[in-house]
């Protein structure tokens, strides 16, 4: 498919949208230009700009994963109770406040501190946005709508990561800084355009009880979808891989440039435009999202194979094979969100959806905390052997998605768009 057919076919499923879905794309695009630019520069940021030790950046992510994990739930509630419109409001605001922060930091405490009260509002970001999404557009067209938001989002992270080469080839201070400052700016905006655009009044989903934040944290005993949460964290991973461990192994441990870091962030986003919609179909059921899972955890763990080999090779064998590494890691990618869309929302109960989608984001925040701390020394010190335990972690990860899953849908009923009740 040529880049014009994309853009086409792009433009014609915009265009289909209701005004208000519309709107939020625009929103979703300002905020994905300032993440790719973020994205791509971060770690950068952190080792050169603010001196950073590597060892100080997994760390003190891994913290900040952990805040991350604690305060998802309790934030999902409020997205039930308040409604998520007024809820991705302000957690914008916060993210644009944090992430400005940055730009003072000057020790690993400092540094610690404001990563994790940004992952805090970062964390609740993904349940709120599936419900707020599956509230304007109807459950039928929920997992195109996600693929097609996740398209236009890599279409910004893809402007933003170039932004970022020029600004990390610049190597100046102003340039570091502008890495910082164009995020928040893109959070802000998001903010302002949330709070200010028509769109349809979002009333709060009340649940049954109120629960108290203690008890959101406590009250949850869906084991099955627990576990389910957690093969998907595992799955997830691709996040922490691109965003912190492949940067570092590009940086510590190859004789790639440095500006590789924002050409794979930039491939990884420019393939996912292409190819995150034709992914995700097939996949509005359980046995596609379990399928497209299992096709996850396989793409991942043959990407550990060129990035291994990407160790002690001439500077352009390196990049043609970390460039090789990133587009199977973008293949893992696109199947683990189209499964996880699928098989979040499908098994979900309707009356505690945004919970139990903020519970399917701790995933997320688990991969956060494990993998800056375990995997960064993982392949850092082990180089290919360290890889090889990873690619093992993922094709067991690809065994197990697909007898969890229907271990969850078996464990209760839950009512579906298309089933009266599902077992």
């Amino acid at each position: 498919m040529s880049a014009r057919d994309t853009i086409s076919r792009l433009c014609t499923g915009v265009r289909d949208m209701p005004g208000a879905m519309r709107a939020f794309l625009l929103v979703a695009m300002v905020d994905s230009v300032g993440t790719g630019v973020f994205l791509a520069g971060a770690v950068v940021y952190y080792v050169r700009y603010i001196g950073l030790a590597p060892e100080v950046v997994s760390s003190g992510l891994a913290a900040a994963g952990l805040v991350a994990l604690v305060t998802t739930i309790p934030l999902g509630t409020l997205g039930d109770r308040f409604g998520t419109r007024r809820t991705l409001v302000t957690l914008q605001a916060c993210r644009a406040v944090f992430f400005g922060g940055l730009v003072l930091v000057d020790s690993p405490a400092e540094f610690i501190v404001l990563i994790s009260l940004q992952a805090a509002a970062e964390g609740a970001v993904p349940a709120m946005t599936q419900a707020f999404v599956a509230s304007l557009v109807g459950e039928s067209e929920r997992v195109r709508t996600m693929a097609l938001m996740r398209s236009i989002r890599n279409a910004g992270f893809s402007v933003g990561a170039l932004l970022a080469a020029s600004l990390v080839t610049a190597s100046t201070s102003a340039g570091y800084e502008a890495i910082v400052f164009v995020n928040a700016a893109s959070f802000a905006v998001t903010a302002v355009t949330i709070a200010c655009l028509r769109l349809p009044r979002q009333e709060p989903v009340m649940t049954r009880e109120r629960v108290s934040v203690l008890k959101a944290l406590t009250s949850f005993r869906d084991w099955w979808y627990a576990a389910l949460t957690v093969v998907h964290g595992i799955l997830a991973m691709h996040m922490t891989l691109l965003s912190v461990v492949v940067p570092l192994w590009i940086l510590e441990r190859t004789d790639a440039p440095a500006a590789t870091v924002s050409v794979v962030v930039t491939v990884n986003a420019v393939v996912a435009i292409v190819l995150q919609v034709p992914f995700s179909r097939g996949t509005e059921d359980l046995p596609g999202g379990i399928r497209a899972s299992s096709w996850a955890g396989l793409a991942l763990a043959l990407m550990c194979v060129p990035l291994a080999l990407a160790a002690g090779v001439g500077q352009l064998t390196a990049v043609g094979l970390l460039l090789l590494g990133a587009l199977a890691l973008t293949a893992g990618e696109l199947w683990q969100s189209a499964g996880g869309w699928s098989l979040s929302y499908e098994l979900a109960p309707p009356d505690r959806r945004v919970q139990y989608l903020a519970v399917f984001s701790t995933g997320i925040g688990v991969q956060d905390v494990i993998g800056p701390l375990l995997i960064v020394p993982l392949v850092l010190q082990l180089g290919s052997l360290g890889w090889a335990v990873l690619a093992g972690v993922f094709l067991l990860a690809s065994l197990v998605v697909g007898p969890v899953a229907s271990k969850t849908a078996d464990s209760r009923p839950i009512p579906t768009e298309n089933e009266g009740v599902k077992a």
